[in-house]
């Protein structure tokens, strides 16, 4: 079988017509009929940026595609490049992955059909209904909100519930960045405070953040969960500028909620935090505090190419983290992905 598939992934580049010449576009059709250095050389330009837009879980995908079936030789490299990925993801994401590898598949990210409408009853808790929760925030006073895409893969239904609200209402998935995991849903819902961005002054090492959402709303209360921290650096996994690094402590759940400065602006969505278990089995070291948001300018790029206008112009106040998390908790809702 393997010899097959060689030979399958030879014909394919040497039957490749002359537009086609680009190696990284060789390189990807090769992976997707599964040949395994080429699966793990588009793993490499994920994960370096070179070639492709920076990806870390589309990096850790194709590293565990070519880790499944590696020859003697390559086993070891394959296996490092696999577990050194995995480190920066979620373990929703690497299960998410793992699906995905398992059917050598890569599923767009769908939205519910029709409009949003009218308040609609969530399962109750005991259901047997298949769902993940994450965060969100308004974006705009007509009830567009922002969160990350991966909390909305493969959603057959999004209800989103205000914070401090009992009744949650229909959200429709109007776009989503998937390398930049970004998603903008709209809804019906008016918020009751749409927050600033923040665009006047850079964001340095040490500079406090808040961060609000729903994490782990499963087992904990559904309330508004707010966290303090502070901005740790300027760059996330491997160096990735798109991110900033954050102390303030982040579960599942957190994901797609706001990270705001200490006046209240927002500076960044929070995305994920460092898979902790995984490094304590690479390094037996258990890292603490370690999460990553995507900056506001990426966050900014991502509403001007959908033409959403941002709110800007906020206070340079300085304000207590209790203070910044009642406004900013405002305008944050807890994102139910129903999957059945």
């Amino acid at each position: 079988m393997r010899r097959w598939v060689t030979l399958l992934c030879l014909g394919v580049l040497l039957s490749a017509p002359a537009w086609a010449d680009d190696r990284l576009t060789l390189v990807r059709r090769a992976a997707e009929i599964g040949y395994p250095p080429a699966e793990f050389e588009l793993g490499e330009a994920y994960a370096t940026g070179i070639g492709v837009a920076h990806d870390s879980f589309e990096a850790y995908l194709w590293y565990l595609r070519a880790a499944a079936h590696p020859s003697p030789q390559e086993k070891v490299r394959f296996e490092a490049a696999r577990d050194g990925a995995a480190q920066v993801l979620s373990p929703s994401d690497i299960d998410r992955a793992k699906v995905m590898a398992a059917g050598h598949q890569l599923p767009p990210v769908p939205g519910p059909a029709g409009v949003p409408g009218a308040p609609v009853v969530p399962p109750a808790p005991g259901t047997q209904h298949k769902a993940t929760i994450g965060s969100g925030f308004f974006v705009t006073a007509d009830g567009s909100l922002l969160t990350n895409a991966h909390v909305v893969t493969g959603c057959k239904k999004i209800l989103a519930t205000p914070s401090g609200s009992k009744t949650s209402y229909q959200a429709n998935l109007k776009t989503a960045d998937a390398v930049n995991d970004l998603a903008l849903l709209t809804s019906s819902i008016v918020p009751p405070l749409v927050p600033h961005f923040r665009e006047d002054r850079p964001i340095r090492p040490g500079d406090g953040v808040v961060a609000v959402g729903f994490p782990l709303a499963n087992l904990l209360s559904r309330e508004i969960n707010v966290t303090v921290g502070d901005v740790s650096a300027l760059g996330g996994p491997r160096g990735d500028q798109r991110f900033l690094q954050i102390t303030a402590p982040i579960q599942k759940g957190n994901s797609g909620g706001p990270l705001a400065d200490m006046s209240g602006n927002i500076i960044g969505i929070v995305t994920r935090k460092i898979n902790a278990m995984e490094v304590n089995r690479q390094t037996n070291d258990l890292p603490e505090n370690i999460a990553f948001a995507l900056k506001v300018d990426v966050i900014r790029a991502f509403l001007s190419a959908n033409q959403v206008p941002m709110a800007t112009g906020g206070t340079k106040t300085s304000m207590s983290a209790a203070d910044v998390g009642e406004q900013i908790g405002k305008s944050t809702a807890l994102i139910l992905c129903l999957l059945d």
